[in-house]
């Protein structure tokens, strides 16, 4: 009997645990189905999110179309991050609710989710079409970009500041890949996280994809960052610029004194429209410049480009500025690129639009030669200010160098202290301007003639100050040289020190509307009209 009621105890004891356990794995089923991504509470939450977006947007739309928004300026313009908040209190009351307020934002014309610690509700948001913040770069993005891929070498726990430009309207989004494992996204000049800390020396690929139109190293020195680029790998296309008003700085390498080269060959659009080129003081910039480096920079400013440079070497690719149809200002554009031999001359062949040439090739000591025709087309420059000076290799001026450039006024100092210079062309310079020839030719020592013809075709010429200032080897002045110049009011030391000039001078000093001749003939000795001009013009007449 009692063997009969264990046994029925036992029985019933297991139907029991049985029946918990059914219990409790139809509770876990009735559970997941209220609460999984799909389940029925879940729905209800989504549809119940989905509402309040919808709210929202119908809201945000009126908002915009409505009269309020004349107070913040003209109707209808998206609305821009300095007015959201206002906007949000004020005109949206749905976004005092607390539920949201501090997870959806207004950028622009559009709702922005910036939560993202609740995955359900981060999950949602992207349902409902809102751009989450703290994503990475839309792949959309990322994949109409070609990567901008640069080297930097830094030692232990040393830091790099990616240099972007605040100025202007330039907008970044873009994904950086720091090259030790961090990837972070960077959405404004100012984001903290194009600042980066590495933890062990070595060097590093920082790969940059998405939206990033410009560098600026000029000016600009956080934690010595222009010190730590050595080597541009690809120029890809995100630092193009898209041509908006004032977008301020384009590829600025400034004092990069570490970056070497070659520079590689650009893609397509690479650099495309951007307003500013420089890689002035890269002293370890070596190799040949890519032909087409600057294809589609139409409208670029290329003062100082390479000035500097002086490990480039070789001759300057001929199309180079092919497309550069509307850059105005190649001032010190190869200043003292040492190493830098040669000329094409159908470098500037489409540069119509510039307007400056100061310094352009100042202190290329191993150019040799000037192309005939290299200005031909350049007809709307004003300034050629010393811009062979210090070329000291040049032997020749060809003719009709400046023949088309009728619009200059400053010729001051352009073939200065070219101390090989032996003769110049006919015919090389033609203005209707107030030309200015300070300095022309000083230091020219080997200078041995001078066409008769060389002013010829400037009339309005006012200085001759140190034109050909310690020209030590001229034998003679023409005779008619300053004829056609007949409103010159500065001979000052024109021709100070040229021991070796005989025959004689020309009677400048009967001129009338002359105001400083001091030191004109300075030193002149030999000339046989030496003791007839005034001691006023450097002569020896007292």
């Amino acid at each position: 009997m009692m063997k009969q009621m264990k046994e029925g105890l036992g029985i019933s004891l297991i139907s029991l645990i049985v029946t918990i356990i059914v219990l409790l794995i139809l509770a876990g089923v009735t559970l997941a189905t209220l609460t999984s991504k799909n389940g029925i509470l879940n729905k209800v939450e989504t549809a119940s999110f989905s509402n309040e977006v919808a709210i929202y947007k119908e809201e945000l739309n009126l908002t915009i179309h409505s009269e309020e928004i004349d107070k913040l300026g003209e109707r209808n313009e998206k609305i821009n991050v300095e007015d959201a908040n206002e906007i949000k209190s004020k005109y949206i009351p749905s976004f005092n609710k607390e539920k949201y307020s501090e997870k959806l934002v207004i950028k622009n014309d559009k709702l922005v989710y910036i939560g993202k610690n609740n995955e359900e509700e981060y999950r949602r948001a992207k349902e409902n079409d809102l751009l989450p913040d703290d994503e990475l770069i839309d792949d959309e993005i990322l994949e109409e970009y070609q990567p901008f891929i640069t080297e930097w070498t830094v030692g232990d726990k040393d830091t790099i500041v990616l240099p972007l430009s605040t100025y202007g309207h330039n907008i970044y989004n873009f994904q950086v890949d720091y090259g030790d494992g961090t990837v972070v996204k960077v959405k404004s000049a100012t984001d903290e996280n194009a600042t980066h800390v590495y933890e062990i020396a070595g060097t590093y690929t920082v790969t940059i994809k998405g939206q990033c139109p410009g560098f600026q190293f000029s000016g600009y020195n956080k934690e010595e960052s222009n010190k730590k680029i050595t080597k541009i790998i690809q120029w890809g296309n995100v630092l193009k610029n898209e041509g908006k008003p004032n977008n301020g700085i384009g590829i600025d390498f400034k004092n990069c004194i570490n970056l070497k080269g070659p520079l590689p060959e650009p893609t397509k659009n690479s650099l495309s429209k951007c307003k500013n080129v420089s890689f002035e003081n890269c002293k370890s910039l070596d190799g040949n410049i890519p032909n087409n480096l600057f294809q589609n920079c139409v409208d670029t400013n290329f003062s100082n480009t390479f000035n500097g440079c002086i490990s480039l070497t070789g001759e300057i690719p001929g199309e180079l500025f092919s497309d550069c149809i509307d850059a105005g200002s190649f001032d010190g554009c190869f200043a003292n690129c040492t190493w830098i031999t040669s000329i094409p001359e159908d470098l500037f062949k489409n540069c119509t639009n510039a307007t400056t040439f100061k310094d352009c090739f100042r202190g290329c000591t191993s150019i040799t030669k000037l192309p005939d025709n290299l200005f031909k087309n350049c007809t709307n420059v004003n300034s050629f200010m010393n811009c062979f000076y210090g070329c000291t290799s040049i032997t020749k001026i060809p003719n009709n160098l400046f023949e088309n450039c009728t619009k200059v006024n400053n010729f001051r100092g352009t073939f200065g202290n070219i101390q090989n210079l032996e003769s110049i062309g006919n015919n090389i310079f033609k203005s209707e301007q107030t030309v200015d020839f300070y300095q022309i030719f000083e230091g020219c020592y080997n200078l041995k003639n001078i066409p008769e013809d060389l002013f010829k075709n400037c009339p309005n010429t006012r200085s001759f100050n140190c034109a050909f200032n310690r020209c030590t080897s001229l034998t003679e002045i023409p005779e008619g040289l300053f004829d056609n110049c007949k409103n010159v009011e500065d001979f000052y030391n024109t021709f100070q020190g040229c021991a070796n000039i005989t025959g004689n001078a020309p009677n400048l000093w009967e001129r009338t509307n002359v105001k400083n001749s001091a030191g004109c003939f300075r030193g002149c000795n030999k000339l046989s009209n030496y003791n007839e001009i005034p001691t006023t013009w450097g002569g020896g007449k007292v």
